[in-house]
């Protein structure tokens, strides 16, 4: 299990649909990981026991990326 204790995650709900039919959402859970300098990292419809460790990733890249620095190093 990871931890993200100094973080704040922003989740959102949807309810008119109206972002998953803008990003073309396929299929249920719809997530969208937007970095710190507002660029999409990733867009994912579903989910499946393998996709956490990917999922980790991304969310990793989220917070690394900075405006002031995107590459990420």
């Amino acid at each position: 299990m990871k931890v993200l204790s100094s973080y704040t995650l922003l989740l959102s709900d949807d309810y008119d649909a109206s972002g998953f039919r803008a990003y073309g959402g396929k299929g249920l859970p719809f997530l969208i990981v937007i970095g710190k300098d507002g660029r999409i990292v990733s867009m994912r419809s579903g989910y499946g026991r393998g996709e956490r460790d990917d999922l980790a990733s991304e969310l990793t890249q989220a917070l690394r990326v900075t405006p002031d620095n995107s590459s990420g190093t």
